[in-house]
């Protein structure tokens, strides 16, 4: 291959690999809504960040003067192929792994913050996550109230948080016993004023990791045999075993959620 096509190539990939490894950060922070990331305009900057670090990596590479190196005698086009190639990996990772290290830490305000070059990266990132809430708090203050209307405290925080953790194929049992704890927690606290407030609350907590449209069809689910029919008690409870049949429903639904 030409030179000239190689380097353009080698610009490409890399900055391709650290936009990847950019949104695959996100990805892990956003778990509930990972497809909305896109949406995001902060996201794309962080993207862009992300690819620019690992193109300027490269570039680095390029400025080293090869010819003051020690190489052999004869160079074959595969040899030099072979260069590339290590010049990609080096500037993929090398960069990635140069901007997310820090020489010292230090407390500023209660809060712990790296000295070294992960500083760009952290700032960068902290802003991301500040937009990225902004826009996911619009849409889960939006749809969580519609969501669990007509459920109580006690249902949302036992019912809904368990139809939920059964609906997830993956969830760690970690993360599951957070959701149980967090939403004990909201429901315990003694105060009749936020009654109404907690369902939402509960119903936040549960889309942040397994999405809106698996707590949608949970809470559906929830509210059909909470209204008393067939085979249903008139507190909610199921009379007939009907609750597995319910639950391996949910299960079966949520799943085809993509």
């Amino acid at each position: 291959m030409d030179p000239t096509d190689w380097i353009a190539l080698q610009f490409f990939i890399v900055g391709v690999f650290g936009g990847l490894l950019g949104y695959s950060e996100l990805v892990s922070r956003y778990r509930d809504q990972p497809d909305a990331l896109r949406h995001v305009n902060a996201t794309w900057v962080y993207l862009a960040l992300n690819a620019a670090i690992g193109m300027a990596a490269l570039a680095v590479l390029h400025i080293i003067d090869l010819e003051g190196l020690t190489l052999p005698e004869q160079m074959t086009d595969d040899s030099w192929d072979e260069i590339y190639l290590y010049q990609m990996l080096i500037a993929g990772f090398g960069g990635a792994a140069f901007f997310r290290t820090s020489i010292a830490k230090t407390r500023i305000a209660n809060q712990e913050i790296g000295i070294g070059p992960s500083l760009v990266i952290d700032s960068f990132l902290a802003a991301t996550d500040r937009e990225i809430d902004r826009s996911f708090a619009q849409n889960r203050a939006a749809q969580v109230p519609r969501i669990v209307d007509g459920i109580g405290p006690a249902h949302a925080a036992t019912d809904l948080t368990e139809l939920c953790i059964g609906a997830m194929q993956n969830l760690s049992a970690e993360d599951a016993n957070t959701l149980r704890d967090t939403a004990a927690a909201i429901a315990a606290q003694n105060n009749k004023a936020l009654d109404k407030t907690k369902p939402v609350l509960i119903g936040y907590n549960l889309t942040t990791y397994v999405g809106p449209e698996v707590v949608a069809e949970s809470a559906r689910e929830l509210r059909r045999q909470l209204s008393g029919g067939p085979g249903q008690a008139s507190d909610g409870t199921d009379s007939d075993g009907r609750a597995t049949a319910a639950l391996l429903d949910i299960i079966s639904k949520a799943r085809k959620v993509p």
